[in-house]
């Protein structure tokens, strides 16, 4: 959940396991409601894992539009909520670098 305001309007961001039934269910409550395409990574820690994935975008030239995250586990690992208009492009390049993309099972499942 993010939450971002103007003088107007607010807009709340969620990562949620039934997106379609999410928008269904907002839009009957009077919400305007749009899906955003993401992709989701795992690295190794903050702020070590975070400099290495921001390094790779960089090097690349890859512009993100908006990016969040969170830690988990006592190991320090932390996931990266990414969206750009680039996804299907992004989600090859880090699998070719080996970085851990989660598919939507193992994101809806979180």
């Amino acid at each position: 959940l993010t939450i971002a305001s103007s003088d107007k309007f607010g807009i709340i961001k969620l990562l949620v396991d039934k997106p379609f039934k999410a928008r269904e269910m907002l839009k009957q409550s009077g919400f305007t409601v749009a899906l955003t395409e993401v992709v989701v990574v795992e690295i190794s820690s903050i702020p070590a894992g975070l400099k290495d994935i921001t390094e790779f975008f960089l090097s690349r030239d890859i512009n993100i539009d908006n990016a969040f995250g969170f830690s988990f586990g006592k190991d320090g690992r932390a996931l990266v909520i990414i969206e750009s208009e680039a996804i299907p492009e992004i989600k090859d390049l880090l699998v070719e670098n080996n970085f851990r993309v989660l598919s939507d099972e193992q994101i809806y499942a979180l």
